[in-house]
């Protein structure tokens, strides 16, 4: 799976090409960890939990579990992804 949108509440992945996820696997509610590198020049390793919001075959929308929101790592990237597509 990868991650198709990040916010500092949470995020959304999707299935690696031809794939599907099984929502027998998952129900809203569930806590799962999620485990991902950003994009960065130092592709910094980001551990979290979060809770499923929406399930289906195409993506897993989840919400970081309150403890984890507010990540200053996550924020900074974001600001500069954001940055780097105004400049472009």
């Amino acid at each position: 799976m990868g991650v198709v949108d990040l916010s500092t509440g949470g995020l959304k992945v999707e299935p690696n090409k031809k794939r599907t996820i099984r929502t027998s696997d998952y129900y809203p509610d569930d806590r799962i960890l999620v485990v991902f590198h950003l994009r960065d020049k130092d592709e910094t390793h980001i551990e979290k939990i979060a809770h499923v919001k929406h399930i289906s075959e195409d993506y897993i929308g989840a919400e970081f579990d309150e403890s984890e929101q507010g990540d200053h790592t996550i924020s900074s990237y974001i600001l500069n992804q954001r940055h780097h597509q105004a400049i472009m």
